[in-house]
């Protein structure tokens, strides 16, 4: 089978089917993984023979510390864990490389309602002395408070499990002053699709044929070097915290197991400082160009310090953000302004820095992001201020 072949398989597509038992999907899924790779004869078959060792011992460790929460053993659990994330750093970490360089540069939290006036403190993370009041879900620890931030106002709204939009408060955030490095479990198989199909040998007329085929070869260096490599180790871990929840009302959500785990870890480590990660509730469309340009993803930042109230003295020193804005308040303010659709060329170009979503999928026809009153507010808020709490 080709690397092609292969990645259309379901596994592949986050996020992936629950099922009532998860031992057993984990189970199925990891081993149809390992089954699918092994059948990779293609050009990239040597790539996959040199991972492949170290991607099997990965799925092991899933499935060996699947069995120990089940079994109640959950220091056993994370002791698999921790083995497995000091073999898979080099994989979902990008070394010397700052938050600036590799996302937006503005991320955005909003809440699902402001019956009054928000301030600052309120779009932060949950202060100290209302720990009590975090409950647990996906990358997230009971009690431990924790910043979450979207990459687009789009993201926020369907994490929220879609809001009425008019009346939700959103802030734009910046981090500044630190390089935050952060785990990168937004990997995904639209990248290698498009970069493969991409990446074909086609002589540019503007540009020679040596410098083509040169391009061409270091495109495929790209895909064999770092794409590959990386999705390939990174998949046993990808799928173990992509999976839907089954029982929603459960006290019990064996789906969350894993991504809390990566949160444990995050927070015993001292360069690592938040986990960037596949949102669950955006459907990407079925097309690889346009999954391929966008994608909708969120950031948890955990706290580096506590105490008895207030915030994480770190996260105040580097985190700036805007007051809250809701499309409301824009409209009475500016009723122009809130339906005027945003120019990027007039609006944008070489002011501001562009949406990270450029198009919506509500139906077969995708639509520009700027003319969406999502596209409409996210440029009024890059136009503000951001302040430190």
């Amino acid at each position: 089978m080709t690397l092609s072949e292969v990645l259309n398989d379901p596994i592949f597509q986050f996020p992936l089917e629950s099922s009532s038992f998860f031992p057993k999907r984990i189970g199925r899924i990891l081993t149809q993984y390992r089954r699918l790779i092994g059948a990779i004869d293609d050009e990239y078959a040597q790539i996959v023979r040199a991972n492949i060792k170290s991607a099997h011992e990965t799925c092991s460790n899933i499935i060996g510390a699947t069995d120990a929460i089940f079994r109640g053993n959950t220091a056993h659990a994370y002791e698999l864990f921790t083995a497995t994330m000091q073999r898979l750093e080099p994989y979902i970490t990008y070394p010397d490389k700052n938050y600036i360089e590799l996302g937006p540069t503005s991320l955005f939290k909003a809440r699902r309602t402001m019956e009054q006036q928000f301030t600052l403190q309120d779009m932060f993370h949950v202060p100290f002395e209302k720990r009590q009041d975090i409950p647990t879900s996906r990358f997230s620890l009971p009690g431990v408070p924790c910043l979450y931030l979207g990459n687009s106002i789009y993201t926020c709204w369907e994490e929220l499990d879609r809001p009425a939009f008019s009346q939700m408060p959103v802030s734009r955030f910046e981090i500044t002053g630190k390089n935050f490095r952060f785990l990168d479990l937004g990997n995904d198989r639209q990248f290698i699709r498009h970069a493969i199909s991409s990446f074909e040998y086609k002589p540019h007329p503007k540009i020679s044929e040596e410098d083509s085929r040169k391009i061409h070869a270091i495109n495929i260096d790209l895909v064999k070097d770092h794409l590959l490599p990386r999705y390939l180790n990174a998949y046993p871990l990808l799928a173990a915290c992509y999976i839907k929840v089954h029982h929603r009302m459960a006290h019990f959500k064996p789906e969350y197991a894993f991504p809390q785990m990566v949160m444990q870890w995050i927070m015993s480590q001292d360069n690592i400082d938040g986990v960037k990660y596949l949102s669950t509730k955006c459907k990407l469309p079925d097309d690889d160009f346009h999954s391929f340009i966008q994608q909708y993803v969120n950031y948890a930042i955990p706290i580096q310090t506590y105490q008895e109230s207030g915030y994480c003295e770190e996260m105040i020193k580097h985190i700036s953000l805007t007051e809250p804005l809701t499309y409301e308040l824009l409209s009475m303010e500016s009723p122009q302004t809130a339906v005027t659709p945003v120019d990027y060329e007039n609006d944008i170009a070489g002011k501001h820095f562009g949406p990270a979503i450029h198009f919506l999928h509500f139906n077969d026809n995708p639509s520009s992001y700027l003319k969406s009153t999502f596209g409409i507010l996210e440029h009024q808020l890059s136009k503000l201020p951001v302040k430190l709490l």
